[in-house]
């Protein structure tokens, strides 16, 4: 049997590294804590993984955190001070977060000016989450006119993963690896204020109006924390820890409405799942309700009944349950209805109250659960599923699932009929229309054999009746991959099918598919980031809708704009390369493209380039695209 160690690294399905070239003649101490203390699964390949150069190039403040707070806390609790240190050192090659770079980029003008147009307030761009840029003098007829006109680089940061919020000519924008959320000047490109938070900031980044008549920007973070600052000076109004459970988490986007903050919780709890020693599990998905001016609570919503003994593990230690269905998706707000809808994930502890990997209903004004619509039964996921133990599988995973998550907003729009329905997107490949009175399903399509990785990532869009779906499907086509038998089992048939798909919203038939295509050959067989030929070239992002138009974001770099009708590539540039000329001066490089970074304002498009996760390309820019001869906007 494998070390303690051993056993908790293999489970560990988000900060994984690989080892990538030649070990040093001689070994240097921080190396020898990782080969001691992680190698084992560090080098597993999982897909999911930060590869060693991604790794070096954090700053060691994201690397402390992820071990003393983050992802990582039950791992880096098995190491004393000393070594943790040792270790970070090494990792992050003594860098340190350069700031000598930002008095030279504030602006000379420094007002935040609210009274222009509100292009992006909340992650769904508008009241539904059809993600359709209205305020957009980008088109079909001329997004081909495209040209990069400035772009920012981010030091020490690999990964650009918060869609920013966007009011007249001020984007606010969040640095997760900074811990800092910069109001940018977004024709230029100068910063206006800095807020700097305590932990990585995690969500979309919203902007809205109290009936005060005050603009506050507001997000949550790595911690369970939510900040609410004064849109016009970066100042903080409040913040506050709402999290129930550890490690709390809040990826989701948050609403307002009416001066009541509405916000979806997650938890990493199931990642400790991987050690068997762990006692698993108790956190769980909800949702509360606070008072945007103070912060008070009002109410929260629970998923599932509360999590209470359910005997031992087959290695005696104590199990929990109920437990999982974190809500990682963004909140939709069906103000006729006055209801709030969520997306939830994978069961981590039995049983399954039918609340996993489900659309769940909640009263808008008292929290009280109305329906549920569950896509995916008995998916029992932790971080100990993928896990090679022992012959008889993990004793935190009796049953290996899927983890099939409702990660994507759900979409409310009026099909032909007039009638409202609902879409919903899960990594399983499945799309599906559901009626909003009652949660019954109208139709579903599955566009892909999905996988932990695959199917509906981040989101969808609509426009014009119909609905515009990115499917990611990556390859999973590692050899070094060390998995449970069973999920090697699957693999065996599963199919990886990127695309992205126009869905008639009436019937779910398939209008058009687009795939793409490979424009380089990586090597698959090679242990490193490749960083010049992305492995992947699926489509994770969350996709944004212009007139006649979709935006689609690759793993690859590619920003794509495509034509409504037939999905053909309009408009196309290549994010993942370096950039020398960046308007702060800091050397830029840009990545991977995923969850929602690419936004539109105007005749403006920005895009956020580099995404370490999941084995793509890390990347530290914010590129600004413009067509310069449309007039202002």
């Amino acid at each position: 049997m494998r070390s303690q160690w051993s056993i908790v690294c293999a489970g560990v399905l988000f900060l994984m590294i690989e080892s990538a070239g030649a070990l040093a003649v001689e070994i240097q101490p921080g190396q020898l804590v990782f080969d001691t203390h992680c190698a084992a699964c560090h080098m597993g390949g999982d897909p999911r993984a930060l590869k060693l150069p991604t790794l070096r190039a954090l700053n060691p403040l994201t690397i402390e955190y992820a071990l003393t707070k983050g992802k990582m806390i039950q791992q880096g609790s098995l190491l004393d001070d000393k070594d943790r240190r040792i270790l970070i050192d090494w990792l992050s090659s003594g860098q340190v977060v350069e700031k000598e770079w930002l008095p030279g980029s504030m602006c000379t003008n420094r007002e935040v000016a609210l009274t222009g147009t509100a292009y992006v307030t909340h992650w769904g761009i508008d009241a539904n989450n059809h993600r359709y840029q209205r305020h957009s003098q980008i088109s079909v007829d001329n997004a081909s006119r495209l040209e990069r006109k400035w772009v920012m680089a981010f030091p020490g940061v690999s990964m650009m993963r918060s869609q920013p919020a966007i009011v007249g000519d001020t984007m606010f924008l969040a640095v997760a690896e900074l811990q800092t959320l910069f109001a940018i000047d977004r024709q230029t490109g100068c910063v206006k204020w800095v807020y700097e938070g305590e932990n990585p900031l995690r969500s979309a980044v919203a902007a809205g109006q109290l009936n005060d008549g005050r603009w506050i920007v507001y997000f949550g973070d790595f911690a369970g924390f939510v900040h609410v600052v004064d849109a016009r000076t970066g100042k903080p109004l409040w913040r506050k820890h709402v999290g129930r459970y550890a490690p709390a988490i809040i990826t989701g986007g948050l609403r307002l409405l009416n001066d009541i903050l509405f916000v979806p919780h997650s938890s990493y709890e199931a990642m400790a799942a991987a050690d068997p020693n762990y006692e698993c599990c108790k956190s769980q998905g909800h949702v509360s309700a606070h008072n945007a001016v103070t912060g008070e609570d009002i109410w929260l919503a629970r998923v599932m009944s509360t999590a209470s003994p359910t005997g031992k593990t087959r290695i005696g230690k104590p199990s929990w349950g109920p437990a999982g269905a974190s809500i990682w998706s963004p909140i939709t707000l069906d103000v006729s209805r006055r209801q709030l809808l969520v997306g939830t994930g994978p069961i981590s502890a039995a049983p399954d109250e039918g609340t996993g990997d489900a659309i769940i209903s909640f009263d808008m004004d008292s929290g009280e659960r109305r329906w549920v619509f569950q896509g995916t039964a008995g998916d029992y996921w932790n971080g100990a599923c993928r896990t090679v133990f022992d012959d008889l599988g993990h004793p935190n995973c009796p049953t290996v699932g899927w983890d099939f998550d409702f990660g994507a907003a759900v979409i409310l729009v009026q099909n032909s009929r007039g009638e409202d329905v609902l879409l919903a997107g899960q990594k399983s490949g499945h799309v599906y229309a559901i009626n909003p009175d009652n949660g019954k399903l109208i139709w579903k399509i599955r566009l892909g054999d999905g996988s932990v990785l695959g199917g509906v990532h981040w989101g969808m869009t609509v426009q014009d009746g119909h609905l515009y779906v990115p499917v990611n499907d990556p390859t999973l086509n590692i050899p070094e991959l060390q998995l449970a038998p069973e999920i090697v089992k699957r693999l065996q048939s599963y199919k990886p099918k990127p695309a992205l798909h126009k869905i008639n919203i009436d019937s779910g038939e398939v209008v058009w598919s687009w795939e793409p295509k490979r424009e380089c050959t990586p090597d698959l067989s090679a242990n490193e980031t490749w960083p010049d030929c992305p492995r992947e070239i699926g489509l994770s992002a969350a996709p944004m809708g212009i007139p006649g138009a979709v935006i689609s974001g690759g793993l690859d770099g590619l920003v794509r704009i495509h034509d409504s009708r037939d999905g053909s590539v309009i408009f196309s540039d290549n994010t993942a390369r370096p950039f020398a000329d960046t308007v702060n001066g800091v050397p830029g490089h840009g990545g991977s493209l995923d969850n929602a970074t690419t936004v539109v304002a105007g005749n403006m498009m920005y895009v956020q380039s580099g995404y370490s996760m999941f084995g793509g390309v890390p990347g530290n820019v914010l590129i600004a695209y413009e067509i310069n001869d449309i007039g202002e906007n």
